[in-house]
Parts: structure tokens; sequence; C-alpha cells
């Protein structure tokens, strides 16, 4: 099986877009037409990434401690204690097993749900926003911890 890692840039956008896009495309076979990273398109990869997490909502910041249920090269899920109300800005934390310090990243909350597993918990989908220039390197590092999970789950 080969595996591909597509990561768009503002040099590599499709000509249709007038915005760049930033965004990684994890697919079991080679696309260069896939544009948008969401559940028909990007793998998840089951991992515990300890992390922390600061959702801005109307009233104020809500924050916490958790561990993410599985990554993918557009967002991540989670398990918290507290209910979050999409589209709601947030910064995720990722606490990554690379050694180096923790990486930030700006998202938005795309989904919220109450945990069928796990009474007074709710299941939460986090989408990475797009990263500016200044963001390239800190992306870029994270594409790089989800192509070596990749790797070491495909090849042992």
């Amino acid at each position: 099986m080969v595996l591909w890692l597509v990561w768009y840039s503002s040099t590599t956008m499709p000509k249709h877009h007038t915005e760049p896009i930033r965004q990684v495309v994890i697919r079991n076979e080679p696309s260069v037409r896939v544009t948008l990273v969401d559940q028909r398109t990007a793998e998840r990869l089951p991992l515990a990434v300890p992390m922390n997490y600061v959702v801005k909502l109307p009233g104020g910041e809500l924050s916490g401690r958790t561990k993410t249920t599985n990554i993918s090269g557009g967002g991540v899920e989670l398990i918290c204690a507290e209910m979050m109300s999409p589209p709601s800005a947030c910064q995720v934390v990722l606490h990554l097993s690379d050694g180096r310090e923790p990486l930030a990243l700006e998202g938005q909350i795309s989904w919220c749900r109450q945990s069928p597993r796990q009474r007074r918990r709710f299941e939460v989908g986090i989408t990475f926003l797009s990263p500016t220039n200044s963001d390239d390197e800190r992306f870029a590092r994270y594409c790089h911890f989800i192509a070596t999970e990749l790797l070491k789950r495909y090849l042992g």
C-alpha cells in the first residue's frame, strides 16, 4: 500500500481559488484535485496526543487539558466535559511525542455531540484554520508528525 501526503500551499493551489490553500490530505491514492480536508478525504489516526485547548465563547474563554481521540491532516477530535458551540474559535496546543516544545495551532469547533460511550462527556471536532505565512513552519511540523505516525502505523 502506498500512502500519499499532499500539502497544498499558495504555489500549488488550484487556479480557480483566490485564497491560498494550506491543508493536508492523507489518502491511499494520489489525487491532485483534492482541495478540502473533510471526513471523506482525510484519514483519521487513532492517537491519544496530550493537548490543551482554549475556546473563545461569547461569554468568555473555556480552557482545559485532555487527549485527542484521533488526529488528521485537517484537525483533531477530543473528548471533554464541556459543551462547545460551533464555529467557536480556539487554540490547540499539542504535546507531540517528537520531544520538541508543544505545538500551538489555531482552529475552530466544527461539531460537538454528547458522547454515546461516556455520560457527561462531549466529543468535539476541531478543524485547523489555514495557516498564515508565519505559521508555515509550525504547520509543516504537524504535517511531519502526521506522516511519521502514518509510517509507523503502516510499516510497523
